[in-house]
């Protein structure tokens, strides 16, 4: 998507400020980030820090880390919002909206995690909404896969860190109900 192109393309290729130098130092010597830590984005870094690329370091651990699960975040908030409102002039500004604002920004042109954690969010509502969309065909297999993907991708920004939880908290009711209600 664009959004990936110009994340990339802005990426610091140094440590910035936050967290870059932990999640930094983390993945080129391995072991853990300070408890409890974020167990799934040391494990990225130390692989973007073992893949062979031309670039700096920096710039490899914050694009796996960083701009590609802001990037994966925007298109599923594109995709969710064309589901919920089927129209495509609300999803794909919004989701320009959104991956421009200067908080997203920042986090996906420097060593972040909470570019993970937002990627995971947008993974979450894409599959509650599509579970919604399929509501109406009785147990179809995209609604299971739906279902599923959900509590996977649940698991997965738990492991990013661990106030996904409060934000995954809606999204994790709507699933309930409307399980419940089939």
């Amino acid at each position: 998507t664009c959004s990936l192109v110009l994340y990339s393309s802005t990426l610091a290729t140094t440590v910035g400020g936050g967290d870059s130098g932990e999640i930094l130092s983390v993945s080129c010597e391995g072991g853990v980030l300070r408890p409890p830590g974020y167990p799934l984005v040391a494990m990225l870094g130390r692989l973007a820090f073992l893949s062979s690329s031309s670039k700096d370091i920096a710039w490899r651990v914050g694009f796996i880390v960083s701009s590609l699960p802001a990037a994966v975040a925007c298109a599923c908030l594109s995709t969710t919002l064309l589901l919920l409102t089927n129209n495509i002039l609300v999803a794909v500004l919004c989701s320009m909206l959104y991956s421009s604002s200067s908080l997203v920004w920042a986090s996906a042109t420097t060593i972040d995690p909470f570019s993970l954690s937002a990627c995971f969010l947008s993974i979450l509502y894409l599959c509650a909404s599509a579970f919604e969309a399929s509501s109406h065909r009785p147990a179809s297999t995209t609604s299971r896969a739906a279902f599923c993907s959900s509590f996977l991708a649940m698991g997965l920004g738990l492991c990013t860190d661990r106030t996904f939880l409060l934000s995954a908290c809606p999204a994790l009711l709507w699933l309930l109900a409307l399980a419940v209600l089939r």
